[in-house]
């Protein structure tokens, strides 16, 4: 995931939590706030209810039975008054919250809602915790209502409250009662579902606005960098001297660019005087060794020595051949650091290349078999830097123990395909991509008694990068190993 992807999602991600929470916390006081309002004016109705039923000359309020015109103070209420009929007719008598009341009378609106002769009725766990209250606190619930195919919501508030009844102006008995209003309150909570989707859907869109938003933003902060990213992917060991570009922008972005300049100036000036030594190095190497293994060459042709000598001067002058391969290969990897290695680009034919090649290599190869397939065509590339590359690619399969080397060659649309196929012991899976690196050896002891130097493969890699080309291995340990040279065909241009 790129850095602009991780900035977009965190920063998005902590103001879509800013902005929910803040969402939340106005739908949470709000829906407080109305539910407040609701309980205080449903405290207020029933205040004023106590008030207006106030029995005349009594010592305490309590609740005589309403008629249609007390229950007209109260038009947006639903009322009710639940009468007990109990021994000795005491409110703390009223304890068991089963009891049924014997009688209640209710506002006239209440018939549209529950129909005549119906009343409200609370679950008895809520009866139980009214006559818990007493008479001095009002106690509030909620209760849902089928009409029809419709539920209605009520919020509630009871209290418990002695009922003096009337009976043709005489004051009757006092019974224990209960004082029940309620209010309808669907369409509020309509409007809050409703105001919740809005505000889901405001919040959801807001957050994508400020996605998109900071993706843009993000962009813009981090072009820069870009900037320096992909002028910072075009430097290789070839090109140390390019710069990446210093953007104006004062910020750590500037300050980046600028220490990477500095590491690519220490880098180019490290690997300056690298290629320097070794070049100097070579040359100066060259003369004495070529000069050592003449004169070991010499002494052993004119001379007699005795078999001690003879045995001797031969190791003088094998080393001295070894050395002096060692030599040419550093300077041929020096020439490529430098970037002065020169292609001879001229028309080859594939077939006859290959078969070029099979008789070069017949006499060294020993008891191996070696295998030319393909089909003939022409194409352009250095001829003798090939035949270095394919000899070297062959010697390497002989001296990993190979009975049987195949050397393949392929047109493949805009690509030259050469393989050389082996049935040797493979290269385990960790070796293989360093097998180009310089001096890196699969097996050290083999290598350097087979007079290897650890170079052949970079001088290969080199050549072919020098084409515009590809080259790789497969292998498997114990099946054998194929490597890939892929090359861009270019077509023989015939001279007139």
């Amino acid at each position: 995931m790129t850095l602009r992807w991780r900035l977009t999602l965190l920063y998005t991600t902590v103001m879509g939590l800013i902005l929910s929470f803040i969402m939340l916390t106005v739908f949470s006081v709000m829906t407080r706030i109305i539910d407040s309002n609701i309980r205080a004016d449903l405290i207020r109705s029933m205040e004023q209810a106590i008030k207006v039923n106030h029995a005349p000359g009594a010592s305490y309020s309590w609740i005589v039975t309403l008629d249609d015109a007390a229950w007209a103070l109260l038009p947006d209420l639903y009322g009710q008054v639940d009468i007990y009929a109990l021994p000795e007719n005491e409110l703390s008598n009223l304890k068991d919250e089963r009891l049924i009341p014997t009688n209640f009378v209710r506002s006239p609106n209440l018939d549209g809602l529950i129909g005549a002769g119906q009343a409200l009725t609370l679950p008895s766990y809520e009866y139980a915790q009214i006559i818990r209250n007493g008479q001095e606190q009002p106690y509030f619930s909620e209760l849902d209502v089928q009409v029809g195919e419709q539920t209605r919501h009520l919020q509630v508030i009871t209290r418990l409250l002695p009922v003096q009844l009337l009976n043709r102006s005489l004051a009757g008995p006092v019974y224990p009662g209960i004082l029940l209003l309620a209010r309808d309150v669907t369409e509020i909570e309509d409007v809050f579902t409703a105001l919740k989707t809005v505000l889901f859907f405001v919040t959801l869109l807001a957050i994508v606005g400020m996605g998109i938003t900071i993706y843009g933003v993000s962009a813009r902060a981090l072009k820069p960098l870009r900037y320096v990213q992909a002028a910072a992917e075009t430097i290789t060991e070839k090109n140390l001297s390019q710069r990446v570009p210093v953007p104006n922008t004062h910020d750590e972005v500037e300050s980046l660019a600028t220490t990477i300049n500095d590491v690519l100036a220490r880098l180019e000036k490290s690997f300056e005087t690298q290629r320097r030594f070794t070049s100097d190095a070579s040359h100066e190497l060259r003369t004495p060794v070529t000069a050592i293994g003449g004169h070991a060459g010499y002494l052993l042709r004119r001379t007699s020595p005795t078999p001690q000598q003879a045995e001797s001067l031969t190791i003088i002058k094998n080393e001295s051949e070894r050395l002096s391969h060692l030599i040419q290969s550093l300077l041929e990897l020096a020439r490529a650091d430098a970037g002065s290695v020169s292609m001879n680009m001229q028309p080859m034919l594939a077939m006859a290349f290959m078969e070029d090649l099979q008789r070069e290599l017949k006499p060294i190869i020993g008891q191996a078999e070696l295998q030319v397939a393909g089909k003939e065509f022409s194409f352009m590339a250095d001829p003798s830097r090939m035949k270095q590359v394919m000899i070297n690619l062959v010697s390497n399969a002989l001296k990993a123990g190979s009975t049987r080397v195949t050397m393949e060659a392929h047109l493949e649309g805009k690509q030259v395909h050469l393989l050389v196929r082996d049935n040797g012991p493979g290269i385990a899976e960790e070796h293989l991509t360093r097998l180009f690196d310089r001096f890196y050896r699969v097996q050290e002891s083999r290598s350097r008694d087979e007079g290897g130097s650890g170079l052949g493969l970079s001088i290969v890699k080199t050549i072919i990068d020098a084409h515009q080309g590809r080259v790789w291995f497969e292998s498997k340990v114990g099946e054998g190993t194929v490597v890939h040279v892929v090359l861009p065909y270019r077509e023989v241009v015939a001279e007139e």
